[in-house]
């Protein structure tokens, strides 16, 4: 095998620029993974660029507070879960590149529905709707409201056709809580659920991934017990093992490309127009 050299700095921001004008999809992954197999870290130019030829528009759609009001339409779906004050709607505006797209607030538990934002609406390939989830686990919250959250996000994670991912945010700064097992244990649930029912056309199979904010508060490192501590209970959880783990932080803009590499295959994917 001969080793392709990646182009510079430069051209790789041209390139993109250009597949993204085109709205080729493949071709701003392509320029993504070029950079990556070229030991070439993006500058915060290079991830402007990418996320301008990756994201065109975005739309908020609704707010969903049951599975009867979610959007129909069939439109694929990445869900961000997380704990409240995990900094999630931060690191959603940060991915799209918007500043106020999601939700910020400095009190948690604020978010209380299932906010729905189309991206790329209306295209063949690119186009998906991004969930920004309730806050978990908030103490304020009582109690007969959270056991109404937990049970509507089981049957989500389980049985919402149009889910494909699951991205779920876990503080990187603190001891994983009770919350997080939670989220895991209902993925780990909902995965073999799914992995049961394939071919039956019932709900398609579940990616999940795991994403560690907060990371610049130690130099842009999650430490190694941090990591252990949440492989074992992945594992406990009955998550698959090569479920990723990004290191993460909406501050300085650390796993941007990252959490766009994780949404590839949704991106990918193409949407057959509704007769």
């Amino acid at each position: 095998t001969v080793a392709v050299a990646a182009p510079p700095l430069e051209t790789l921001k041209a390139l993109t620029r250009a597949f993204g004008k085109a709205r080729c999809v493949g071709g701003v992954y392509a320029c993504l993974e070029a950079a990556e197999s070229g030991g070439i870290a993006p500058d915060a130019e290079l991830l402007q660029v990418l996320v301008d030829a990756l994201v065109h528009a975005v739309r908020f759609v609704k707010g969903g507070v049951s599975m009867e009001t979610l959007p129909t339409g069939g439109l694929a779906e990445v869900a961000f879960v997380g704990r409240s004050n995990v900094g999630k709607s931060s690191l959603v505006n940060m991915v799209l590149g918007r500043r106020a797209i999601a939700y910020t607030s400095k009190t948690p538990g604020k978010t209380q529905q299932y906010n729905y934002f189309a991206v790329n609406e209306g295209r063949a390939v690119g186009s998906f709707h991004l969930v920004d989830m309730p806050g978990l686990g908030f103490a304020k919250v009582a109690a007969p409201l959270r056991a109404r959250w937990n049970a509507f996000l089981s049957e989500y994670f389980a049985s919402r056709r149009e889910l494909r991912m699951v991205v779920h945010l876990i503080d990187s700064q603190v001891p994983l809580q009770e919350t997080d097992v939670s989220i895991m244990q209902m993925v780990g649930a909902a995965v073999a659920a799914r992995s049961e029912q394939e071919g039956s056309g019932l709900a398609p199979p579940l990616d999940y991934a795991v994403v560690l904010t907060k990371a610049d508060k130690n130099d842009g490192r999650v430490s190694s017990r941090t990591v252990d501590q949440v492989r074992r209970a992945l594992e406990s959880a009955g998550c698959p093992a090569a479920t990723p783990l990004v290191p993460s932080s909406a501050k300085t803009r650390m796993g941007r490309e990252a959490v766009w590499m994780l949404l590839r295959e949704v991106m990918s994917e193409v949407r057959l127009e509704e007769s």
